[in-house]
């Protein structure tokens, strides 16, 4: 981004920059919920630099004994973590602050990401001397919409998702740097991208969408010199990725589970069903809650409605994907940029066994999405460019839509601000969740609010009737009240439903207490 561009965009800059992170602004005074204990709370390695060579050669969770196994390779999440203890030990508004700026961060990566994808589809062939003009209004538009966008809130709110903030910054800054020819620049910002998130992986389908859209992806047609500069370099990246992730955890793709909730055929089912449900949010952003539960309702036939509508959406996506691909390369490109991001998902859900539903893994692909929109946008007003006040009418409703997810925005922001509000939000908008009625139940215990959270236990263990755990804490709560006679009922049934070792020691002292209570009653 050379000075003199940067200089002519900086009322743009600014404006987004403020909107992005005025948005918001509330959360600096959020507190940490959720993952957010563990990771920042009671994690050692955050609070210098001394645990560089652990950070490097571990695992995401290795800093306590029963994370070893964990899947994830994510040093650079640990880099922002000591950056944020830096500024604010303990307290959050350290890392809130630095997912603000990295949210802000991406979405002036992608105004100027933008010009140049508009830049490539040649638009002055069609506006002449406006062309400008017209790239950097989409782009502004196409940046606004992406840092406005309501399903990014989880992303952006929770500080435990600050993966998805860092590798999406890099994965933009990787794809102007090879926009611009500058494949070295490319290959770092990559591997940045890869020690973020794993999800980086999808960079290079990206930036072969974006050649095949422009006109110079396929090998047959690139000679071999160009091929070497522009690809060799992130090749030797993600060769280095490897080896790295290799040493810290022994393999490089995680292993399935051993027992899976869905077979491979009854996930195949799933894939478009899962990829739609994703699609859905990105268009109409309402509901929007934490611990989603696809599992809880899958398809089990390829002839049920969910996997019949999915079917017919992906034929017709892919027809029209084919059909605009050379008129509108730039749209062909923004549409593919949608989807790409969420393959990744849908491998995580097939190793695991059961589909994998969460707002933040969108991040990246409300890029896609911001742009797909932005993108259509400018083609209409193209279309009707001698139509009196069709700019008007463009700028008038890019910003109500604008407009209009910022304050969604805001108000999904609030509900992130503490633990209680987070999951008392989720027991209304997915009552049939049983971990978010759990966890509700346990905020609202925390608050001695206890006939309260025996309502939500018992509803979710109307869902889940053979959690042990869930006896457990139900039978703690009775205790609590002193209804003894009933909490020794539920640590008894909570026995019998064969707890692991650990589990089943607490679970015998608190029958032991109860039961020494009743006796003592007794005497």
């Amino acid at each position: 981004m050379g000075r003199g561009i940067v200089d002519k965009k900086l009322p743009h800059i600014v404006f987004l920059f403020a909107v992005s992170a005025g948005i918001y602004i509330k959360t600096i005074n959020g507190e940490f919920v959720s993952d957010d204990i563990y990771q920042v709370l009671q994690n050692p390695w955050i609070r210098d630099f001394s645990h560089l060579k652990e950070i490097l050669f571990s695992s995401v969770w290795s800093f306590i004994p029963e994370g070893s196994g964990s899947k994830y390779y994510r040093p650079v999440m640990y880099l922002f973590y000591i950056l944020g203890y830096q500024l604010s030990g303990s307290e959050p508004w350290g890392y809130h602050l630095i997912k603000i700026l990295l949210h802000s961060a991406s979405t002036i990566a992608l105004f100027f990401l933008t010009i140049r994808i508009l830049e490539s589809a040649s638009l002055k062939k069609v506006v002449g001397e406006k062309a400008y003009g017209l790239s950097t209004a989409t782009a502004f538009f196409a940046a606004l919409l992406f840092a406005t966008h309501p399903v990014n809130s989880e992303a952006v709110a929770w500080v435990a998702a600050l993966p998805e903030l860092s590798f999406t910054l890099f994965c933009l800054l990787s794809f102007y740097f090879y926009t611009v020819r500058r494949y070295m620049l490319t290959a770092l910002f990559f591997f940045l991208s890869l020690m973020s998130k794993e999800t980086a992986i999808v960079l290079p389908l990206l930036l072969l969408a974006y050649n095949i859209s422009f006109g110079s992806g396929f090998i047959g047609t690139v000679s071999t010199d160009k091929i070497t500069k522009r690809y060799l370099p992130l090749c030797v990246a993600f060769a280095l990725y490897l080896v790295l992730r290799f040493i810290a955890m022994g393999e490089v793709a995680p292993a399935g589970v051993t027992e899976k909730l869905l077979n491979g055929y009854e996930y195949s089912l799933n894939i478009l069903p899962h990829i739609w449900a994703y699609m859905k949010k990105l268009v109409w952003p309402t509901d929007l809650v934490f611990f989603n539960l696809l599992r809880s309702d899958p398809v089990t036939s390829l002839l049920a409605i969910k996997s019949v509508v999915a079917i017919i959406l992906s034929l017709v996506t892919l027809s029209i994907l084919a059909a605009v691909r050379k008129v509108y390369p730039h749209i062909f490109l923004s549409a593919t940029w949608i989807f790409l991001p969420v393959l990744p998902v849908i491998y995580s859900g097939w190793v695991s066994g059961f589909p994998l539903f969460a707002e933040r893994y969108l991040y990246l692909s409300t890029a896609g999405f911001s742009l797909f929109v932005s993108f259509v946008a400018a083609e209409i007003f193209l279309y009707f460019r001698a139509g009196k006040g069709a700019a008007a009418v463009f700028l008038i409703v890019m910003l109500l839509i604008s407009t209009v997810f910022s304050v969604m925005t805001v108000s999904r922001s609030i509900v992130w601000m503490n633990a209680f509000n987070l999951w008392q939000d989720g027991s209304i908008k997915a009552p049939a969740n049983p971990e978010i009625r759990i966890n509700y139940g346990n905020e609202l215990a925390k608050r001695n609010l206890l006939n309260d959270a025996l309502v939500e236990y018992k509803a979710a263990l109307k869902l889940t009737p053979e959690s042990a755990s869930l006896h457990n804490g139900i039978g703690i709560t009775y205790a609590k009240l002193g209804l003894f006679k009933d909490a020794v009922s539920e640590f008894e049934v909570a026995l019998t439903l064969g707890p692991d070792r650990e589990e089943e020691e607490a679970i015998r002292k608190n029958l032991e207490i109860a039961v020494g209570v009743l006796r003592g009653e007794g005497r």
